[in-house]
Parts: structure tokens; sequence; C-alpha cells
């Protein structure tokens, strides 16, 4: 019997059967699909979360630097421990050449493996367009090379190193550094890592920069503004050290004082500048006789010292007669160089080392009344120090002497005018023996307790003087100490409406309340008071806080190649803003270049003096009026047009960027001036929005180089509340990574995109929000009051300019930020 033949399924099931294998295939697909964008999104956020890291450890570690070597090394470290790229190394800028040369900044993991690669290295320099720092500093730019042992520009192959890229450091808006990192294999290129790179080197960039600056300002409180060389308190101090290592070592040191003879008379035939020119030859000069540890220091106006550790008073009489020697082979126009020293020498002069650069100037002073163009060494026998009664004679012999003291006159010009506002009063001892440089007579005659005296004396004559134009004022050069003093109080007049009172700080301020009450007493009689060398000296920023000048007088060495010098640049523009916040004046003094005078313009400098404008003299200068014509304005229409000064530096002001955000028609613009924005402001990033009330939103305006987001997106107030506060209240309001007040959904932002903080600002028309200004910076630190009053200045200029671009396409969803 045959078996019977299966049941046959019913239709319905097979289908049934078919429709569940086909869901759970879709299920499959759809559950394979969002595992894989779960990766993605854990991928890029991790991705993200590491180079944040970075970013925050470069940062660290630069900020933790003092020096400019200390901040490359630790930003070379950084990267390549986070990044896990074995080697990394720096180039700096040879500012002779512009080729970047290698350092001994190294972060190298395996030593023996890549040393060829090291030597060859450090054997190269590298102009611009050659190899990959080449490259990097033709462009300007980040470089990236997947395969040095293939790619014909990296110029170092088959050393053990294939992959690298490269990145500029800027200081001042110029290639200051380039970084180089390196690996054993071929490597493509890594966008998002070279996106970190680019915001690292800006802020390495941003230390160094400040670095540079406060190494700056420490050369120039030790060394000579004119010619580099030590000035007078570092070379008493390394004299000080030298003495003391040699009474140690029970060895000897000397010093070599030597004055440049007749030299008043290229400064009277030839002018200032010449003069100066002249200085710093001769200090090359005396500096190429020098050995590397001795110490070449200029301590007056013609005047040099030598320090010589480990030589006796014959090697310093060889010296001295050697660069005597030297210099009589230069002449300036035809002029030859006569110069006398004296040498004294520790201990056989001087036992206990207190009194060698007193010995030393005794004995160059006997070298000049012997006829000068001589040596002499210190001899008791022959020279005598003065003791402190001789001095005192001297000064009262000058007292006595009704023409010792001649006054002589240079104008103060009003920038913005050209006129002169007024002119400064100073003396010249020219009937005065010893023929001395009116700093050392003053010098003289505090130290023996004639200061005030002599002081008050070169008042009287000068206020003496007839003639001067009616309505400019006189500037009377006044010690702390001796305005306190009963004799200046005699020559002063009662109205001193047309008198500034210009404190001097060749001594310390007195402390007690009575210098203060005293200003205010000589204020009340009309008197300004201004203060000299604002900033600098014994007093600086406590003494410009104490006393509230009228005038703050800038010294020649923050004013002379002002225009080329971004450090001075930023000094000069802290100083103006710090006179404009107190509501004083500020004068440049020693100004020799009219594009000094351009500069000192723009950057709201009140009164300006100096060799370009005129030399001191008899009663009453006049100011070169073709240099004033090229520093003023434009008059015209019985006014004076503003117009703004090219900086070339770099820098953007506030009236800049105004007036391209006035100019916006079309997003282009917007672009043009959002990135003027991010300038000013020193953002990393600027984003400018305008509000859709209707679909509670804001839509971006502008464009930018992140991809967090693009023009026309949304961004929705129920996902970002601290927004939607920021327009409906009108608020301002800034989120800084780390704040435990911040909003999450926009801390959010800040941790993916890599930023610390954003500045909120709404743009407001006729009391409505229509738009967004955000400031976005990479380090967590919060807005300067400064920045934020700018950001509000800025948003009522994108208040005009957002209503005239043109109608975006509404999107069809919103899309979350």
């Amino acid at each position: 019997m045959k078996p019977a033949a299966p049941t046959a399924r019913p239709r319905s099931e097979e289908a049934r059967i078919a429709a569940l294998e086909k869901r759970l295939a879709r299920e499959r697909l759809a559950r394979r699909d969002v595992e894989q964008i779960a990766e993605r999104s854990t991928r890029a956020l991790y991705d993200k979360q590491q180079e944040l890291v970075l970013l925050e450890a470069v940062v660290s570690a630069c900020n933790e630097s003092s020096t400019e070597q200390e901040a490359l090394q630790a930003a070379v470290d950084a990267v390549c421990a986070h990044a896990s790229w074995p080697v990394g190394h720096a180039l700096l800028r040879d500012p002779s050449s512009g080729d970047l040369v290698p350092t001994t900044i190294w972060h190298i993991e395996h030593a023996d493996q890549f040393a060829a690669f090291r030597r060859v290295t450090e054997q190269t320099r590298f102009a611009a367009g050659f190899g990959l720092p080449g490259r990097v500093l033709a462009t300007g730019k980040a470089a990236w090379i997947t395969d040095g042992n293939t790619d014909p520009t990296f110029a170092r192959p088959h050393l053990g190193v294939r992959g690298a890229f490269a990145f500029p450091i800027l200081a001042g808006g110029e290639i200051r550094a380039v970084l180089e990192f390196f690996t054993a294999a071929p490597v493509a290129a890594d966008h998002a890592l070279l996106g970190v790179v680019t915001q690292i080197a800006r802020h390495i960039g941003r230390v160094v920069e400040r670095i540079l600056a406060q190494e700056q300002l420490a050369h120039q409180a030790t060394h000579d503004s004119l010619t580099g060389m030590a000035n007078h308190r570092c070379l008493h101090d390394r004299l000080a050290e030298e003495v003391e290592r040699a009474r140690r070592e029970n060895s000897v040191v000397s010093v070599i004082a030597l004055d440049i003879d007749h030299f008043k008379a290229i400064n009277d035939t030839y002018g200032h500048s010449e003069g100066d020119a002249a200085l710093r030859v001769i200090a090359k000069e005396l500096d190429s006789q020098a050995r590397t540890y001795d110490v070449v220091g200029r301590v007056g106006g013609e005047e040099f010292a030598l320090v010589l550790p480990g030589v006796g008073p014959d090697g310093a009489f060889a010296m001295a007669e050697r660069c005597r020697l030297r210099l009589a082979e230069l002449s300036f126009h035809g002029v030859g160089v006569a110069c006398s020293a004296g040498v004294a020498s520790y201990p056989r002069d001087d036992p206990d080392g207190c009194r060698l650069v007193e010995m030393a100037d005794a004995a160059l002073y006997w070298a000049k009344r012997a006829g000068r163009a001589q040596v002499r060494s210190y001899d008791a026998r022959e020279v005598t120090l003065l003791s402190g009664a001789e001095q005192h004679a001297q000064v009262r012999e000058v007292l006595r002497c009704a023409d010792a003291m001649t006054p002589v006159f240079q104008p103060i010009v009003e920038l913005a005018t050209g006129r002169i506002a007024g002119y400064e009063a100073l003396t010249r001892f020219l009937h005065a023996e010893p023929v001395r440089p009116p700093d050392l007579w003053f010098a003289q005659a505090h130290g023996c307790g004639l200061g005030p005296a002599l002081e008050a004396q070169a008042i009287e004559v000068s206020l003496a003087v007839p003639g001067r134009p009616a309505g400019s004022f006189l500037s009377l050069n006044v010690s702390p100490g001796a305005l306190l003093s009963d004799e200046v109080a005699a020559v002063l007049p009662r109205d001193l409406s047309e008198i500034v009172i210009e404190l001097t700080e060749h001594e310390l301020f007195p402390s007690d309340d009575a210098f203060d009450v005293h200003l205010a007493a000589l204020r009340a009689r009309g008197a300004r008071i201004a203060v000299d060398d604002a900033g600098a000296g014994y007093a600086g920023l406590q003494l410009l806080i104490r006393t509230r000048p009228d005038i703050l007088k800038l010294d020649r060495a923050l004013i002379q190649g002002v225009h080329t010098d971004a450090s001075k640049i930023a000094l000069l523009e802290a100083l103006s803003r710090f006179a404009t916040g107190t509501g004083a004046a500020v004068c440049g003094e020693g100004v020799e270049d009219i594009r000094e005078l351009q500069m000192l313009g723009r950057f709201d400098v009140t009164y300006a003096q100096g060799y370009a404008l005129a030399r001191p003299g008899p009663a009453w200068p006049a100011v070169a009026a073709e240099v004033v014509d090229e520093a003023t304005s434009e008059a015209r229409w019985g006014m004076r047009l503003v117009e703004p000064l090219a900086t070339g530096d770099g820098a953007v002001t506030l009236g800049e960027v105004t007036g391209a955000l006035a100019r916006v028609r079309s997003r282009e613009d917007l672009n043009v001036a959002v990135h003027l924005v991010e300038r000013l402001t020193h953002s990393d990033c600027v984003v400018v929005s305008r509000v859709l009330p209707d679909m509670h939103c804001v839509e971006t305006l502008s464009e930018h180089e992140h991809d967090w987001g693009s023009t026309g997106e949304h961004f929705t107030f129920d996902e970002y509340p601290a927004t939607e506060r920021v327009i409906v209240d009108q608020a301002l309001g800034q989120v800084i990574r780390g704040d435990p007040a911040a909003n999450p959904a926009e801390l959010r932002v800040l941790a993916r995109e890599g930023f610390g903080a954003v500045l909120m600002v709404p743009v407001i028309v006729n009391g409505e929000s229509i738009g967004l200004l955000e400031l976005y910076r990479r380090i967590p630190r919060p807005w300067t009051t400064t920045e934020i009053d700018q950001a509000r200045v800025l948003t009522h200029q994108l208040g005009s300019a957002i209503p005239l671009l043109p109608e975006t396409q509404a999107a069809n969803s919103v899309e979350p930020r």
C-alpha cells in the first residue's frame, strides 16, 4: 500500500511566512544601519573628544612656558603624545635671511631609529618652497605628505620617515616658526587633525607674542635702546657679580670708561639721527673687540664702559688702547673719531671693588685734561676722586655763574591740527666747568643736596624768556623731590594755567600724602601734570594711577620704529586706552620719522615732539611745515577731515569693522565683515544669524570654516533655551565650559566643536530682536568688558545690515544643532 501524500500547506500560510521573513530581513537591515550610525556617531564624538584633549594639552603646556623655546617644546611634545606621532621638531625663522633653520627642539621616541633623519635635518636650511617646511613657509598654511619616499617635495626621503605634516606659528602677523611631525609609515591626510593643529598654531602664536613682549620689556629695562648694549644699571649689576666672583676665586677684574671726544660737534653739525647712527657703529666696533663674556655698555650720551673679568691693569690698558685705535679708523662725513679712556682694576686700585667705575671715570677725565685721544690708568698720585665737598663746590659755582645755564625749547605739536600747542623747556650747561651733559649735572646736584636749587634756577631762567606765543603752554621738568622744595615753590608763578609740570623719574616718588596734596594744590592754581617716560622707570604704572596725570609722555624707546614693531604697537595701544579712560592726553617724545608720527595719530596720541618736527633751540623754534602736513589730516571746508590710516600690521579697528558692516549688501559682504569681527574680538569663530519668530528659531546667515552648521540652517529655541532667552529677553550672555550654571545644550555644542566659550548678543532694531551675533573662542575664558562693548556696538550696525540681505529659502523642517 502506498504511503499517503503529504498534506499541502494552504497558500495563505506560505504568504504569511514569506511576509514574516521579509519583515525580519528589513528589521535586520534597519538594526545594522542603526548600529552603523551609532558606531559612526560614537567614533565622531570620540574623535572630537580626542581633538579637544589635544588642544587643551597644548594650551595648558604653552601657558606655563616662560620662553619661546619652552612653548615650542611643550607644543611639540603634546602633539606627539596625544596624536601618537613618534617624531616632532621645531624650526625657527632666521630674521636676516628669512629661511627656516633647525633647532634642538625635538621629540623622538626612538632615537636610534631616527638618528640619520635628525642629523640630516639639523644640517639643512629651508628656504621658501624647499621641502615640507619651505612649503609651509611659502604658503603660510599647514601641509601634509602621505609618503615622503614618493613625494618629490619632501627633500629628505629614505631616512626612516614617510608620513609627515607641518604647520606655521605666526607672531605679529609673520611666520615665526614651523612645527613638523613624522612617522615611519605612510599616513593618509587627516583633515580633522589639520583643523586642530591650525587652532593650536593660533594659540601658540599668541603665547609667543606674549613671551616676546615680556622679553622685550625685560631687555629694554637692562639694555640701551639705541645700541642694544647693556645700560647703566645692567653694567653695574654685572660688575658687582664679577667683583664677587673675583673675590671668591682670588682673581682680577677691570673696568674701562671710554668717551668719544667732541661728539657734540657731530650732533650739532649733522643732526641727532646722524649722531645716533654714529653711536651704533661705534658700539658695534667696541663689541667686536670684546670677548663673549666681557660686558660692553653705553652708560651716557657718548660714554661707554667695558667690564673685563679676569683681566688685570696691563691687559685692560692694552684693551682700551686697541679700542681707541680701532675707533680712530672710523670717520663720519669725513670727520675722524677720537676717544679718551680710563682704566681701573680690582684689587690693585680698589681693594673693595666698590668704586671701580668712579675710578675709571676719574682716569678718563684725566685723559681728557691731558689732551684727549689717549688712555690713562687710575693713579692715586695723579687722580683725586672728588669728595662730597668738591662736588658741592662745583654745583655752587654753576649756581653762582649767571650764564652757566642756557634755556632751549622744543615745540610740542598737536597732531590733529599741526599747531604748536606748547614747548618743553630744556637746560644746556654751555658755560659750566667741567663740560658735562645736563643729566650728569642734575645727578651730581642731587647727590650733594643741591638738586632742588639747581632745578629751581633752571626753571627760573626758562620762565624769564619772553615772547612765548599766546595760547601755548610751557612744560617744565621737575623731579618729585624738588617739586616739594621751597626753592622750586619760590620760582613758580601764582597763575599756572599755561604751565605743565613734567615729573621726571630720576628718583623714587615720595610715598607720603604730602606729595599728593601738593599736586592737588598745583592743579588748583591751573597747572597740568605730566609724567615723563610713562609706564617705565621707577614709578611705572603705580605712579600713573597715583598721580592721575593730565599728559602721559611716552619715552623715545617706545616711539622709535613703532610703525614696524607689533610689540610696541600693543604697548602704545594699551597706554592710549589708559589715557582715554582717565581723560589724559598722550605725548610721544623723540619722534624722528614721519611714519612714527602717523602711527601715533592712529592710536589717539594728542601731542608729539622730536627731531622730525623741530630740534630744541633758542626761543621760540618753529616746526617743519612739510612734516606737519604729512602727519595731520587734510583741512577742507573749514574743518579737519578724519580718515583712517592704513596700519600695515594686520590689526583692525572698531571703525574699520563697522565700516565693513555698513557696506554689507550681500552674503559675500557679510562674510568679509565677519572675518574682520573675528580679528577685532580675538574670536576663533563668529556666527551671524537672523531670527525667524514664527518658527521659533534662528537661521544662520554667515559662512565659516567649521562643519557644525551651514548657511540657512535653523536652530530651535526649544532645544537651546539660553539662545531663546538672549533673543526674547534681549539679554547678553556667555556660556563658558566648566561653568556649573551653563546650559547643558549649549555646553554640548561647545564640547562637540572644540570651543571653550561663546558670547551671545542680540541684534535689536526698534525694540525687536531680529538677529543674533555669536562669538566663539577655543579657550574657556570669559570675554572682557571691552570685548563685550565692541560686540554690542557691532550689533547696532548689524541691525542695518541683516534686513538688506537676500531672503533665504524657508527650511522644510527644522534641523537640530
